[in-house]
């Protein structure tokens, strides 16, 4: 298929992405959340173009899982011509923990 897909994102995605700014800029400043943003765009751009790119989690063969920086991943399925972003974990939280929140949306 060519061309780009649509991009959805779950509100606990967008919520985890305000967080995580925020996060980032009142703890580290300007330049780190802007690297962040950076990376998370480049990602969803990959993403956007290829969303087979990525692997598939071990739990679930339909949620695929992008590593944006070493402490974040992006977790996302893939409906037809639809991308849904459905969270933003730290990599450092227990999987389980992960796993589970990802079920409960």
């Amino acid at each position: 298929m060519e061309g780009e897909y649509n991009l959805i994102v779950s509100p606990r995605a967008e919520q985890r992405l305000d967080a995580l700014l925020d996060f980032l800029l009142n703890e580290w400043g300007f330049r780190v959340q802007q690297n962040f943003l950076d990376d998370f765009q480049h990602c969803i751009s990959i993403i956007r173009r290829n969303p087979y790119s990525f692997p598939v989690t071990l739990q679930d063969k339909s949620i695929r899982q992008c590593v944006v920086t070493p402490q974040n991943k992006l977790y996302y399925t893939v409906q037809n011509r639809d991308i849904i972003i459905l969270s933003l974990e730290d990599t450092r939280m227990n999987p389980n923990k992960v796993w589970n929140q990802l079920q409960a949306d």
